[in-house]
């Protein structure tokens, strides 16, 4: 399930090396192995999709 923030909404994506809470700072809980390989971007692309038609109100 996705979480859509609505128009204006963003999420921070954390430095790779980024390993350790601090203030409004986002980090990663488990360390980056290798930088640019975090997801599928088909998966990414999917997300995007499924929030775009939530925002429209087509909800399938």
């Amino acid at each position: 399930m996705a979480v859509v923030r609505g128009r204006g909404g963003w999420l921070g994506i954390p430095r790779p090396d980024r390993t350790e809470p601090a203030p409004v700072t986002p980090y990663w809980a488990v360390p980056v192995r290798r930088a640019g390989k975090l997801c599928l971007p088909e998966t990414v692309a999917e997300l995007l999709r499924v929030g775009q038609a939530r925002l429209e109100g087509d909800v399938r």
